[in-house]
């Protein structure tokens, strides 16, 4: 099995079997998704080498498949990727990804669902939008879910710990310890796969020195905002899969920083995992033209992006944004979230392109799952820029989908 030396591993790399200890004990799983911490923690521990998972072949090579399965391939393929040019090398890579995922699955037998594209989204029984486009604008949406008032004393508690210099452990250990509820989510989540934390953590203060101070903030903080959009009716959204991609996606971006390097992977989970919040807004509080959005971005085989920009005068990057400003969310947060669309506008480019491929492979992912949405794209100089190694993006695709699996299942449980 080979071996890589310990100061050559990186942030976001897999572990490809168990690591173990004196004594026979497993100090690490398979799975494992390294990060600073455990590396310093592997370091400290005198260990010099281990295995690292090697990179990703694509799921199955486009030639293995009869032209039959090729051609109903590529013609449900081809609708998702309307809006990108090919020509171009990440929009082509995104594309490569994406077909032999569908050519696969069909060829064990899936049938891919027909005429999605004209299904028109039904908005009736909805309750009534906050305000008609000329009526209102971002603001209104903004002011109208605004308010803390609706979460957690822990939030607050949680906001001061992540914006403050001088907070510590023992304060942000102790304010989750308080929340049963969150404190036992927490810990779901913590002994997921995607941690890789060496044994069962069984308390907030072990789960606070495996993750750290701010990730750990960061992360309650993020599953107090998912509980504020409870109330999106079913019919607009299936939650489980919003936050599925939510989840993919924040995985993604973790993984994607550790390979580009130069940017915190923890921030980059969370600003991934709340980055369509906004969407969540315009669907509570406009429902109406949520759907129109929805219905202008099928029939022309526009990212969501688009169909919203055209009928609200606003996109869910935009809005946010601007809602975790409200909510006092730290600004590389909140800047990531709001140009995930369009990174080179945002302070840290980088930052904001890791949200945007991420969510383009979260995206890709899901159109072999039956998904709608087309590709939206990613901003082809920045993509150059995050010089990221040949195949990453397919290493990167396996190694979410089975990290995501064990957090989703830690969240819904």
């Amino acid at each position: 099995m080979p071996m890589t030396r310990i100061d050559d591993c990186a942030t976001g790399m897999i572990l490809d079997a168990d690591l173990i200890g004196e004594g026979g004990r497993v100090l690490l799983p398979a799975g494992a998704c390294l990060s600073d911490s455990l590396l310093a923690a592997l370091k400290g521990r005198g260990v010099g080498e281990i295995s690292i998972r090697g990179q990703a072949e694509d799921s199955a090579r486009v030639e293995e498949f009869s032209e039959k399965i090729l051609i109903q391939s590529e013609e449900y393929v081809r609708n998702f990727f309307m809006f990108l040019d090919l020509n171009q090398e990440a929009a082509f890579e995104l594309y490569r990804l994406c077909l032999p995922r569908v050519a696969a699955r069909i060829a064990k037998g899936w049938t891919p669902p027909a005429g999605q594209w004209e299904e028109a989204p039904d908005d009736a029984g909805l309750p009534p939008d906050l305000f008609f486009r000329d009526e209102g604008a971002l603001e209104d949406l903004i002011a109208a879910e605004a308010s803390l008032a609706s979460f957690p004393d822990v939030y607050l508690k949680l906001l001061e710990v992540l914006n403050s210099p001088h907070s510590t452990l023992e304060e942000a250990a102790g304010i989750i310890t308080k929340d049963v509820g969150l404190a036992a989510k927490i810990l779901k989540l913590v002994n997921s796969p995607f941690y890789g934390a060496p044994s069962a953590v069984d308390s907030i203060p072990r789960a606070v020195m495996i993750l750290g101070l701010k990730e750990i903030s960061a992360l309650a903080m993020g599953v107090s905002a998912i509980a504020a959009f409870k109330d999106i009716a079913p019919k607009l959204v299936n939650m489980r899969s919003f936050w599925s991609h939510s989840f993919t996606c924040a995985v993604l971006a973790k993984i994607l920083a550790g390979m580009a390097g130069g940017v915190s992977g923890e921030s980059m989970f969370t600003a991934a995992l709340l980055h369509d919040v906004g969407r969540l807004a315009i669907l509570k509080k406009l429902p109406h033209a949520a759907t129109a959005a929805m219905l202008y971005a099928r029939s022309g085989f526009l990212p969501l992006i688009e169909g919203e920009r055209d009928v609200l005068g606003f996109d869910h990057a935009v809005a946010g944004g601007r809602l975790l400003a409200a909510w006092k969310l730290p600004k590389n947060l909140c800047a990531a979230v709001l140009h995930h669309h369009d990174p080179a506008g945002a302070p840290e480019p980088r930052e904001a392109a890791i949200i945007q491929l991420a969510d383009n492979l979260a995206r890709v992912m899901e159109v072999s799952e039956g998904g709608w949405a087309a590709i939206p794209g990613v901003d082809p100089a920045l993509f150059a820029a995050l010089n990221l190694p040949y195949g990453s993006l397919a290493q990167a695709v396996a190694d979410a989908e089975s990290q995501t699996k064990g957090l989703l299942g830690a969240f819904f449980s």
